[in-house]
This record gives structure tokens, C-alpha cells and sequence, in this order.
């Protein structure tokens, strides 16, 4: 019995001493110890101004997109806002100038060389009839609604001008321009040039205007009757491809002794295309 009784012993002390596995859950560290530090935050920057009469635009940064909106309201006074979107260190970086000489609104946006990435947008609401000169070096360029001459210039981006009757000058490197105009009043122009990309026009069907257009390494199309002015050449087949390359003419019947909107396209590399203004789709 006393064996048994020690033997038994000895088990149940042999018990306590065997090692029991437990499973411990310990969380992950993140994948990104920096996303944790450095939260995207954004501030917004207002600015209103009164007797306005025309608006300069400079965004000058090529390390730094700033996109552009200009739109027009009912209001009489300039609404500048700056939104910007990043770290604390950018938003530190990042700020617009705002300088009114002689009715002569300039914005400018400013960043340091050495600033860490984020994103600018500048929106603009002005009066209708206000003329305006944007230029963006990094950035696309939207502009709607605007009676007043419009000077657009950007490098490497689009430019978008919706409605509105006045003269448009518009210039990029390797974006793509598009003009949608319900008209176009007879003291204007469009002077569209890009080196890389696309033109795309929108004018009404009844439209009486001059236009010239090239695209020496494209093609010009278009879904509107041009009368082509009187030309001299030979029929073959590298005169018939310069004619899709370059025409000189008349949109709808020309009106004699009346002045008519002059519409210069040219782009280097892309393609050309005039099409018919549809008010009912969306723009």
C-alpha cells in the first residue's frame, strides 16, 4: 500500500511540473511605420476682393501639381480659394499670394524646392465678363462660363473652356485642348495650339467664321461644311494628304461685309477635330 501510495504521489507531483503551451496574440506592427506619423491633412485658404477688373494667374512649380478652376457667378466680387492636401510639412510649404494692383487681381501659387509631396487646387469664382490669364506649369487648366478674354497656358497638362463668347487664346506642350462655344461673337478669336496633343472644337451649326487649321503629323476632321478658299495644285496623292493636314476656309456660308470670328488651330503631332455644338448633352 505504500508503494502505491507513493507512486501515486509521485504522478500527480510530476503533473504540475510538465510545461502547459499557451498562445499569446500579439498585434502586428503596421506596414508603413511613416503613414502613421505623417496623416494627410488638408486646409482650405479664402480670399475675397472687390473692383476687380481683370485676374493674372501664376502657378509656376514643376515639381508640384496645382490644377486651376475658374468659374463664373453672379456675385461682383473675386472668390480665391487654395486647397491643399498633404503632411504638416507641406501644408507649411505650400501658399498662394494674392496682390491687387490697380484693379489687377495676381495670384500666385508658392512652394519650396525642397517641399514633400502633396496636392493644390486653386479654385476661382469671377464675374462673367472679367478677362483672365492663367498659367499653370504643372496642372490642368478648367475655365467655364466666361464672356471675357481668356489667355491658357500650361506645359504638360489639358485645357478645358466651356461656353462663353470671347476670344481664347490657349497654348500647351503635350495636353490636349478642348473649346465648347453655344456662340461666338463676331469680334473673336480662337487661337488653339498644341506641340504633342489633341484640339477638339464645338461650335454651333449655324456658325459663320474664318478658320485656318494645320497638323502637319495628324489629321483635321471635321462633322461641319467648310468651303475651302480657291486653291491651285495637282491632283495626286500628296496634295489630297496635305489637304486633311491643313485647310484654309470658311465654316458655314461667309457673310459679305460683316465681320466674322477667325479660328486658328494648330497642333504639331495630334489631331484636329470640329464638331457640332450639342446644347442638349451635358458639358
Amino acid at each position: 500500500m505504500k508503494n502505491l501510495y507513493t507512486q501515486s504521489m509521485s504522478l500527480l507531483l510530476l503533473s504540475f511540473t510538465i510545461p502547459i503551451e499557451t498562445k499569446i496574440s500579439i498585434p502586428k506592427p503596421p506596414k508603413s511605420v511613416s503613414s502613421f506619423f505623417s496623416k494627410t491633412k488638408e486646409e482650405i485658404i479664402h480670399k475675397e476682393f472687390n473692383h476687380i477688373k481683370k485676374i493674372e494667374i501664376l502657378c509656376d512649380h514643376e515639381d508640384q501639381c496645382c490644377n486651376v478652376f475658374v468659374e463664373s457667378w453672379k456675385q461682383p466680387c473675386v472668390l480665391v480659394e487654395l486647397k491643399k492636401q498633404g503632411s504638416d510639412l507641406f501644408l507649411q510649404d505650400a501658399d498662394m499670394k494674392c496682390v491687387d494692383r490697380e484693379s489687377v487681381l495676381q495670384v500666385t501659387t508658392m512652394v519650396k524646392e525642397d517641399a514633400v509631396s502633396g496636392t493644390m487646387s486653386l479654385r476661382i469664382l469671377v464675374p462673367e465678363t472679367l478677362p483672365i490669364k492663367v498659367s499653370a506649369t504643372v496642372g490642368d487648366i478648367f475655365i467655364k462660363g466666361l464672356s471675357g478674354d481668356i489667355e491658357a497656358k500650361t506645359n504638360s497638362n489639358s485645357i478645358s473652356i466651356l461656353d462663353g463668347n470671347g476670344t481664347v487664346l490657349a497654348n500647351t506642350l503635350d495636353g490636349d485642348i478642348e473649346v465648347k462655344r453655344k456662340s461666338i461673337s463676331s469680334s473673336s478669336c480662337l487661337n488653339l495650339q498644341s506641340e504633342q496633343g489633341n484640339i477638339t472644337v464645338l461650335v454651333p451649326q449655324e456658325l459663320h467664321a474664318q478658320i485656318q487649321a494645320q497638323s502637319p503629323l495628324g489629321k483635321i476632321s471635321s462633322d461641319l461644311f467648310i468651303t475651302l478658299h480657291p486653291k491651285t495644285m495637282l491632283l495626286n496623292n500628296e496634295e489630297f494628304k496635305k489637304m486633311r493636314q491643313n485647310i484654309h476656309g470658311s465654316i458655314g456660308q461667309s457673310m459679305e461685309n460683316k465681320n466674322e470670328p477667325l479660328i486658328l488651330l494648330k497642333s504639331d503631332e495630334g489631331s484636329i477635330k470640329i464638331n457640332h455644338y450639342d446644347s442638349k448633352k451635358r458639358t
